[in-house]
């Protein structure tokens, strides 16, 4: 029995070394990045349902559907020589792709939560959780992380920093080492706020400043999530996938076997210089969405600024009538023939309360309130039936003519 739980432990130990090893020499030993896509699905896949939901509590849950196989590491050396790091931008097909944080959330689904990533602070703040990782000189192994994830069977604290270390090493900001800087600890040690972290600026200024370095040709292989920049190039063009993005997340419809129909489908209109193939307008699906989303909210706070602009003037109106409402003699003498408003101050909360039978208001107005109060809290003094208004009461002719200066105010108002 022993002997057996030694061999399974000595083969997923090999497969451990072998995945990374699979994916690097898999382009014809042109190795530019250790993105390792193979060994991540491989341990998304050993997740219960309970470990993934802790993963999407963390804000890392889309990468979880990311299926695409190994990295084509030709392709991405491609990209990377088809950026502009002072534009930040990508040119490919005749069109240029301004990109941002944002463009990196659309395809990998990894957002901002607002708080700047900070690598530093107290030694003494992260010593314990160092050596529980087995940080060296130098780093954390990211083999050790794989082991770790393996055997562990809870969805905790531990788990949520494993997981955040292995994603950082393999997905968000691989090293060109099998290492991990131990400094990403100070932006993981708050298990509550790793949500809240900026990971999506962090990840794609990472991503810039390597390809910078790997254009101006200081290096042969480059850190940073290179993944994002060949999952964004497949989902601006108009190829048809087979499958539906999950969540609006172009990286879960991009599985190996789609991509390996969308190389061939590519290879017969030529280089990224060739302007056949066919290219999106905007830079993926989501970005379109997005940029409507953004549109129609732009025209409602335009639309409700307007409406509140016109309350004021509305309330401004009313005010100047009723300073010269109440400077008009008489004006508070009732017609003979209304029957007098009774009083239902017992009833009252926030002051006395009038009404009478021959007035149609509802809800009842209180009688310290004045008409200016009634429009800046939205009553009605008067009903409105088929867009005419009724009067609440009649009284002498300076205050009639006062009432139809307010009607036409008031009609204006409500008009469509």
């Amino acid at each position: 029995m022993k002997k057996v739980e030694m061999n399974s432990r000595l083969a997923s130990g090999l497969l451990s070394e072998l995945i990374p090893t699979m994916e690097n020499n898999s382009d014809k030993g042109n190795h530019l990045s250790r993105c390792s896509v193979l060994r991540f699905s491989n341990i998304v896949s050993s997740l219960s349902i309970e470990q993934q939901d802790a993963m999407r509590e963390i804000g890392f849950g889309s990468l979880l559907g990311l299926k695409c196989g190994r990295l084509r590491q030709d392709l991405c050396r491609l990209l990377v020589k088809q950026c502009n790091v002072d534009k930040r931008s990508i040119t490919v097909h005749g069109m240029e792709y301004k990109l941002t944080p944002k463009t990196f959330t659309s395809v990998m689904g990894v957002g901002d939560g607002g708080t700047p990533i900070v690598l530093g602070g107290e030694d003494s703040e992260i010593t314990y959780l160092r050596a529980k990782y087995c940080s060296g000189k130098k780093g954390i192994p990211i083999g050790s992380l794989d082991d770790k994830l393996k055997t562990n069977s809870c969805a905790d604290e531990d788990l949520c920093i494993l997981f955040s270390l292995f994603v950082i090493g393999t997905i968000l900001c691989p090293p060109t080492a099998a290492y991990i800087n131990p400094l990403y600890i100070y932006a993981l040690k708050d298990v509550s706020n790793i949500r809240g972290k900026n990971w999506a600026n962090w990840s794609f200024n990472f991503l810039w400043d390597e390809v910078s370095k790997f254009n101006k040709n200081k290096i042969s292989s480059m850190n940073g999530c290179v993944i994002f920049l060949m999952l964004f190039y497949m989902s601006s063009t108009k190829f048809q996938l087979s499958s539906v993005a999950e969540n609006g997340c172009p990286l879960s419809a991009w599985t190996d076997s789609e991509i390996k129909r969308f190389l061939k489908w590519r290879q017969k209109y030529g280089d990224f210089e060739s302007n056949a193939v066919s290219m999106r307008e905007t830079s993926c699906g989501t970005s379109s969405v997005m940029g409507r989303m953004e549109e129609h909210m732009k025209r409602n706070n335009d639309l409700l600024q307007k409406m509140g602009l016109k309350m004021d003037s509305l309330t401004e109106k009313v005010e100047k009538l009723e300073r010269a409402y109440f400077r008009q003699e008489g004006a508070n003498v009732a017609d003979d023939s209304q029957s007098l408003p009774t009083y239902t101050g017992a009833e009252a909360t926030d002051g006395p309360i009038f009404s009478s039978p021959d007035m149609e208001m509802h809800p009842p107005i209180p009688a310290i309130v004045t008409l200016s109060d009634l429009v800046r809290e939205k009553h009605t003094p008067i009903e409105v039936k088929e867009r005419k208004v009724v009067y609440l009461s009649t009284s002498t002719d300076e205050e009639v003519v006062l009432k139809e200066k307010l009607v036409e105010v008031l009609q204006d108002a409500i008009k469509p």
